[in-house]
């Protein structure tokens, strides 16, 4: 893709857009997450021209497998990597998410994974949309953030 971004510069990217230079920095308001990964939307990476090429997972839920176990909430941009031949070699994903405390109400909340794809019969605007709707950052309001992170990583 002719003047897109490489992937690998989609972290320092986020991370000017979020205004979170470092992981202890600290946490961004909700509503500075949320328009941060709208304007992320729209910054073109160098990705093939194929269907699950480059997307977006909003998911939270209660992780007890990670070092501390909390109530994460976040959303991660997968960009699919090609070897030579063109054919999947990997993913990279950046993944920005808030970590909270494991407290009863919110162990009550169901799981939640949505994924979108440039490909989608749905547009972006109304997957987005859905992610500032959801009933999770009104659970959240008012509760102190145990940790904010960015990170970027291949899968």
């Amino acid at each position: 893709m002719h003047g897109a971004n490489p992937v690998v510069t989609a972290e320092r990217i986020f991370r000017e857009l979020v205004g979170v230079p470092t992981d202890d920095h600290p946490a961004p308001t909700h509503d500075e997450f949320l328009y941060a990964v709208r304007r992320f939307s729209v910054i073109a990476f160098e990705v093939p021209d194929s269907p699950d090429s480059d997307g977006f997972l909003f998911e939270y839920g209660t992780f007890r497998w990670i070092p501390e176990p909390g109530f994460v909430v976040g959303v991660v941009r997968q960009f699919e990597i090609p070897k030579d031949s063109g054919d999947l070699d990997h993913y990279v994903q950046l993944r920005a998410e808030y970590r909270y405390a494991i407290e009863p109400d919110l162990e009550a909340l169901r799981d939640r994974q949505s994924w979108w794809f440039r490909d989608d019969s749905t547009p972006f605007e109304e997957w987005y949309l859905s992610v500032v709707n959801d009933p999770v950052w009104d659970a959240l309001r008012g509760r102190p953030v145990s940790r904010f992170e960015v990170s970027q990583e291949s899968v």
